[in-house]
């Protein structure tokens, strides 16, 4: 009740409120009532000596030198980075005001581009820039710090990574990529949405796979059990992004005895490749229970391009009457050519019906 709370605060006050204060935080029940009374500090904003040592008493005795303060973005940018002089100063300056006006998207690539190519000298108004959070320059901002490629920019946008989330977090894993952070790879694939679509159609998996290359395949390998579905699809689409040949062999394994959609990706990460090792594995999922498993070995197989592929293609066609199934397998045989896959395309066309021949 009211009347029981203010008997409860009342011997906090006085002139030896501090000394009471003090013996009441390190009580028995210290913990409980330290936060009960924390809550009343920030409530009612007392400055009086009882309130003041029972707020030191909540903070701990060395939370100050064991947490120094952390330098801003700007501060960052400021001791690694040289001021631009007056002129490079206004043509940045021109170039930011022409991102919040209304521009197209081409146009918008262009400026940021222009941007980049300026280098170190842009660090500093980027990051001022990037501190306003205005919507329509942030993104941009963020890309160029990562897309200038100084490792010196990684703390700035690590500082800026802890307080950010969802897109606008994937963002700057893809600019410390860019800048050369080596781990933003096995974070991204951490992150719950790390299967969400960054721009498009690819995942910031694949943009990141992309940046690194031959070099993002042992990660990828190694992460892509560990993490959730979602996680392991984004991983096995960015193998096929990077189209390494040392991903093969993982790839292979993983398109046998793996769930239906996971086989999916691998066959289809395999046929990007366009390593011959990938045939067999190809080949035989044109048999597997699964549709999707099935039209992805048969999309694979035209990717290939080998002159191998039309023999098992045509028998899978003889044995299709209809569905896109069928559809992924006549655009197979025209991808690989050759008079054999010739031949079997004007049989089906002679066969088919009407509306199948203009499709």
């Amino acid at each position: 009740s009211k009347r029981s709370s203010k008997a409860k605060t009342r011997p906090m006050r006085g002139p030896d409120g501090a000394r009471r204060a003090k013996t009441f935080a390190s009580g028995r029940f210290a913990r409980c009532r330290a936060r009960c009374y924390e809550w009343r500090l920030m409530r009612f904003r007392r400055s009086s000596p009882a309130c003041l040592v029972l707020a030191a008493l909540l903070a701990g005795p060395s939370s100050a030198a064991e947490t120094p303060p952390q330098a801003e973005p700007a501060e960052l940018a400021a001791a690694r980075f040289e001021t631009p002089s007056p002129a490079m100063t206004r043509r940045i300056g021109s170039l930011i005001e022409r991102l919040r006006g209304q521009v197209t998207s081409a146009q918008r690539e262009e400026v940021v581009e222009e941007i980049v190519e300026i280098g170190r000298p842009v660090v500093s108004l980027a990051v001022a820039e990037m501190e306003r959070r205005d919507r329509r320059t942030d993104s941009a901002m963020v890309y160029v710090l990562g897309a200038i490629g100084e490792p010196d920019v990684i703390p700035i946008l690590e500082k800026r990574f802890r307080e950010r989330s969802g897109r606008a977090a994937l963002e700057l894993l893809y600019a410390l990529a860019l800048a050369g952070e080596e781990t933003a790879l096995a974070r991204a694939l951490r992150r719950s949405d790390a299967a969400t679509l960054f721009d498009e159609g690819g995942t910031v998996v694949d943009y990141i796979a992309g940046v690194m290359g031959p070099a993002a395949v042992p990660i990828l390998t190694r992460e892509i059990p560990r993490r959730s579905e979602k996680s392991r699809l984004a991983g096995l689409a960015a193998l096929g992004t990077v189209a390494d040949e040392s991903a093969v062999d993982f790839l292979l394994e993983w398109s046998a005895g793996k769930p239906p959609l996971e086989r999916r990706y691998a066959l289809i990460a395999l046929a990007r490749i366009g390593d011959a090792r990938a045939l067999p594995a190809l080949t035989a999922a044109l048999k597997d229970p699964e549709r999707i498993v099935r039209e992805a070995a048969a999309e694979g197989l035209g990717y290939l391009r080998m002159p191998e592929s039309v023999t098992p293609l045509v028998a899978r066609l003889s044995k299709l009457q209809r569905g896109p199934e069928r559809r992924h397998v006549i655009w197979s045989l025209g991808l690989v050519g050759g008079s054999e896959a010739a031949r079997a395309l004007v049989a089906f066309h002679e066969k088919a019906a009407p509306e199948e021949r203009e499709r």
